[in-house]
């Protein structure tokens, strides 16, 4: 705050890059300054500064050997007001394109613009085609429209529900929060799946007139099952919202609004919606395959757990040394036309990215041309510095302008939309360097030798401090990451807890553990994989397996102690648990899976990852709980099924039907 009170925000400047003019044709200079007219017209821009307007600016604007030359452009607008940001850098591209140069923008406001308009756009465009693919699946999986209904209309509820809470809230999209049209989508598909599933499965063994008591005991057990499933998959995400970094903290607790919805959905709308219809249902299966396969797994499952903890062992060792960075430019494609203006503004004309060397003394130093001609030598030092583009600075500026006097000459170039670089007392003065965008550790790093040079070659009685906005958001960028993949750790605890409150079992609660962590594990390889790096981003991938793997975990657990409660040991519960809970998990993941694939083909490189790495998580979840949940579920010390007692007794005050 202190740093943007004395020279003013650095998040509101971008360059209009314009490729193909030579600036010794009359014709070019002459396109060019009309325009830097229009950009001034354009609402939203506070100043322009064209490369003829002062001879300090132009090496900093214009490549003469690759024709490029740029327009440095001050905003009224921040780059976190995405609300005015959006609409506005696509006025500015708009402005370029009827000007008949080609060219683009660059900066931190162009990129956050662009990256919000490109979510958005692909949002819009795959979010339904996901909706309609999930549909076809879950029509050919079920043969039934209410099925297909169902899990819309939930989905479509708890999305609704969670943008409205963001917006009353004032909540903004960002970089991770964009997750929830994934997630919570995801979410309420799994429950209106193992919902309709336990319909179908009590209607079957229902007498023709009992219709309404087989749908009235689906709701109740199914409504059970999803409660328990929902507060295990939110103690998750509240465990997230103690998290050390306020966005992180955010998205952790944000995310609850839409799993309430979903709750709301699944216990009282979704069965009265169910009610309203005939709710005809498919003849019964054919026995699953992977119940068949629970006493073998029972047999051997001392040799399963050594696999299954060798695996999460060995991959949680490699997994935590995936790397934690992220990549401004990134965010967009890369035929993207603000990522190729960034490519080139690093390559052509010292980069995208400013860093600000911050020099403190005595009131009315920087006033004096003495002090003013010292700080050339150290200007010329850190632009000499490896990774730094490029330069500008009190000395520079004051040397360009002759011998007038140094406060003149430097309001003069504010004036012209330059940045600030003497305070008006004199006591503050700074060097703006342009830096490419070589990723968040590359500029952490460079930061350091800046700070090296800077201490060195900076004259006597002078403090130096290095500063930028963009140091900061890499730094908290990379500090979320690195929170997010640590506070899951706090999640998984919190679900293997709420997985023990809802079965009141710790060897339930401690075989939930591996199947829950390895799917985070494989997630986490993948994203290192195919990205290279983590970043929150790419972490979201994470927060997906730990919310449907906790899901599925509570309905296969729950439904176990209810086929304990009817007197099978534990093997046999298994195999029906796998049978009937398990049919629900396997239509969740394929359903599942084949919707968020379809995000392979979004433009939005994290949204691509999303969709790749996000089916690919699903299928790890859905074969740990079915192939590695079994072996881990101990023999005894189950603890009673929560609620068993009761319906013990309503069993025994009413028919049974038969099951299938």
């Amino acid at each position: 705050a202190e740093r943007e009170t004395r020279w003013g925000a650095d998040d509101d400047q971008l360059l209009v890059v314009v490729e193909g003019v030579d600036l010794g044709r009359a014709a070019d200079r002459e396109a060019l300054a009309g325009l830097a007219a229009a950009i001034r017209g354009v609402p939203g821009v506070g100043a322009v500064t064209a490369p003829t307007d002062l001879p300090a600016a132009a090496e900093a604007l214009v490549a003469p050997r690759e024709q490029v030359a740029a327009l440095f452009v001050r905003l009224r607008v921040g780059s976190s007001d995405l609300v005015r940001l959006v609409p506005l850098v696509a006025r500015l591209q708009d402005t370029l394109g009827r000007s008949g140069l080609r060219g683009g923008l660059s900066g931190i406001p162009a990129v956050h613009g662009a990256f919000v308009a490109q979510v958005l756009r692909d949002q819009l465009v795959l979010g339904p085609a996901v909706f309609a693919a999930m549909g076809l699946l879950l029509a050919v999986l079920f043969r039934r429209l209410h099925a297909v209904l169902v899990a819309w209309g939930l989905a479509a509820f708890a999305v609704l529900v969670q943008v409205g809470v963001m917006g009353w809230l004032g909540e903004p999209l960002g970089l991770l929060n964009q997750a929830y049209f994934t997630l919570t989508t995801v979410i309420a598909v799994s429950e209106a799946v193992h919902l309709v599933a336990r319909v179908h499965e009590e209607v079957r063994g229902a007498e023709p007139g009992d219709l309404g008591l087989a749908l009235s005991r689906a709701a109740i057990r199914a409504g059970h099952g999803a409660s328990w499933a929902l507060a295990t998959t939110a103690a998750g995400f509240a465990a997230l919202g103690l998290a050390p970094v306020p966005v992180l903290r955010s998205f952790g607790l944000f995310a609850l609004p839409g799993l309430f919805a979903v709750w709301v959905g699944v216990v009282l709308l979704a069965p009265a919606a169910l009610r309203l219809t005939e709710c005809s249902v498919p003849p019964a299966p054919r026995p699953s395959i992977f119940a068949r396969v629970v006493p073998a797994l029972r047999r051997h499952r001392w040799l399963v757990r050594g696999l299954a903890l060798a695996l999460l062992l060995g991959g949680g060792a490699l997994a935590w040394r995936v790397p934690v960075d992220n990549h401004l430019s990134h965010l967009l494609p890369e035929d993207h036309p603000v990522r190729h203006a960034g490519e080139l503004v690093d390559r052509t004309l010292g980069g995208t990215l400013s860093l600000d060397v911050e020099l403190a003394a005595g009131p009315g130093r920087f006033h004096r041309p003495a002090a003013l001609a010292e700080l050339s030598g150290l200007e010329e030092r850190l632009a000499q510095t490896p990774g730094v583009g490029a330069s500008l600075g009190p000395g520079g500026v004051t040397r360009a302008a002759g011998p007038i006097d140094p406060r003149v000459a430097l309001a003069g170039a504010e004036a012209l939309g330059l940045p600030r670089l003497v305070t008006a007392d004199g006591r503050y003065a700074r060097i703006v360097l342009r830096v490419p965008d070589r990723g968040g550790l590359a500029f952490e790093a460079l930061a350091r030798r800046v700070e090296q040079a800077a201490g060195e070659a900076a004259p006597a009685g002078i403090r130096v401090a290095v500063r930028s906005t963009a140091r900061s958001a890499y730094a908290e960028i990379n500090r979320m990451a690195r929170a997010l993949r640590a506070s899951l750790l706090g999640a998984l605890l919190a679900v293997v807890l709420a997985v023990g409150l809802a079965t009141r079992s710790v060897g339930l609660a401690a075989a939930a553990l591996v199947p829950n962590a390895l799917p985070l594990v494989l997630a986490t390889l993948g994203v290192g994989a195919l990205a290279g790096t983590l970043d929150p981003l790419g972490a979201v991938v994470l927060t997906l397996a730990l919310g449907i793997g906790a899901d599925d975990t509570v309905h296969l657990l729950l439904r176990l102690q209810e086929e304990r409660a009817r007197g099978l040991d534990v093997t046999a519960a298994l195999g029906r648990a796998v049978a009937h809970a398990g049919r629900a998990v396997g239509v969740t993941t394929l359903a599942l899976a084949g919707g968020l694939a379809l995000n392979v083909l979004a433009k939005f490189p994290a949204l691509a990852l999303l969709g790749l790495l996000g089916a690919t998580t699903l299928t790890f979840a859905w074969a740990a709980d079915l192939f590695i949940l079994p072996a881990m579920v101990p023999g005894r010390g189950l603890g009673p099924p929560p609620g068993s007692a009761r319906r013990a007794a309503a069993r025994r005050s009413g028919p049974t039907p038969p099951r299938p």
